[in-house]
């Protein structure tokens, strides 16, 4: 084969590729008919078997003619199409097929580099994130340090006053502190969220009961509630497993969202505190909410964070908020 014809057939396109397969086909279409033609007396084959080869040979003819123009007519615009979209990127003395596959790494190589291009804007982002929940703990850590320099002259003019003072002078003193000792809670949070968003969160893992742990914080919830007027209903499982989790974490998640559905309580309302079992997952659950309270809080986003930070899970559902300890970390830790 002369190089020729040889860089002829390399240019053939898809189309003309296709047409020539229907070759063998128009050569079984010829060879039958030559049998049915130069056959030998007493050695043709039977009528019917000429017939129903060409039949055959004829319906196969027709139906590779109808595939092959279907098939090199989609092929070629697609080709097309994808050509007129590249612009001249795309080498015109190559097949559709060619064009296509050209075209296609193109694409590939896009996806590669964009791929790319997301993950390292997903490491910057995540670097960023570390790099401001560090400067916020630090910087919450100052503030408590310079508030606590605040704190302590007012406890010892309240507590232990070097001079008369009048009942206003007492009254803006206490009123100091107060406010004092609320900022310094709300930045003791905003430190425990910086710290659960970096990882740094200690987390002391062991063997607890919930209901002790509920028992803990009843006190301060029926304080809370007795100042709104509410009434607080316990309802505890006595039958619960215990779970791993950390006392104080759990203790401090569940004093939150106790206090945050309190404040949302009034003398119309009755605040139900329960734990049950269920699918494998201790719940505590505070229910009726507030239906004017957003389903996201502070007190709720802080608790959810010291919740996952043990392993489980903090639901706000209509009506109510559950905090779900599994009892498989804790099967799996403790074996």
């Amino acid at each position: 084969m002369s190089a020729a014809t040889a860089a002829r057939i390399r240019g053939l396109s898809i189309g003309q590729r296709l047409l020539l397969g229907l070759a063998p086909a128009l050569l079984a279409v010829v060879l039958v008919l030559g049998l049915a033609y130069y056959g030998e007396i007493g050695r043709q084959a039977p009528e019917f078997v000429v017939a129903g080869a060409a039949t055959l040979a004829i319906a196969s003819l027709v139906a590779t003619w109808s595939n092959t123009r279907y098939l090199a007519h989609r092929i070629k615009r697609l080709a097309g199409g994808m050509g007129s979209a590249r612009g001249n990127d795309v080498q015109s003395d190559d097949d559709e097929l060619g064009r296509i596959e050209q075209v296609v790494d193109r694409l590939g190589a896009a996806l590669s580099e964009s791929e790319e291009q997301r993950r390292a804007a997903m490491a910057s982002g995540a670097a960023r994130l570390d790099e401001q929940s560090l400067m916020l703990g630090a910087s919450v850590r100052d503030a408590l340090a310079r508030l606590d320099e605040v704190r302590l002259p007012l406890h010892i003019l309240i507590d232990a006053p070097f001079g008369d003072l009048n009942e206003n002078q007492e009254e803006l003193l206490v009123t100091a502190r107060a406010a004092a000792d609320a900022m310094d809670a709300a930045l003791r949070r905003l430190m425990l969220v910086a710290d659960a968003d970096r990882d740094a969160l200690p987390v002391l893992l062991e063997r607890v009961s919930v209901n002790d742990v509920v028992r803990g914080v009843i006190p301060m919830l029926r304080a809370t509630t007795d100042r709104r007027g509410a009434r607080l209903q316990i309802e505890l499982d006595p039958t619960l497993p215990r779970v791993m989790a950390d006392r104080t974490r759990l203790a401090e998640a569940l004093a939150t969202l106790g206090a945050d559905a309190s404040r949302a309580t009034d003398d119309a309302h009755q605040l139900v505190l329960r734990t049950d079992l269920s699918a494998g997952v201790v719940w505590v659950r505070l229910s009726p909410l507030n239906p004017e309270t957003s389903s996201i809080t502070p007190a709720r986003m802080l608790a959810a964070r010291l919740v996952a930070a043990q392993g489980g899970r903090l639901v706000v559902s209509e009506g109510q908020v559950a905090v779900g300890l599994p009892l498989g970390g804790a099967d799996a830790r403790s074996s």
